[in-house]
């Protein structure tokens, strides 16, 4: 039986430029538990998946800390 997935969509700002997406994909990354992200600059919107314990908190922090706002749109 596969492990139980999380799916998290955020809205990401300031995202203004490549870098910001890829500092954003780079933060978001290395966060446990995460298996998946895609960051698109033209939305401010990133897609994070992961297993099942998969913190909404740790998610955001690590979006603060690449000095970015992250708010959780849907999980």
């Amino acid at each position: 039986m596969p492990a139980a997935q999380r799916t998290l969509v955020l809205r990401v700002t300031p995202m203004t430029c490549a870098g910001c997406q890829r500092r954003v994909l780079t933060a978001l990354t290395a966060v446990d538990g995460v298996s998946g992200v895609h960051v698109e600059l033209a939305t401010e919107t990133a897609t994070v998946q992961g297993d099942a314990s998969l913190s909404e908190a740790a998610i955001v922090a690590a979006a603060a800390a690449a000095g970015k706002t992250a708010v959780v749109l849907a999980c």
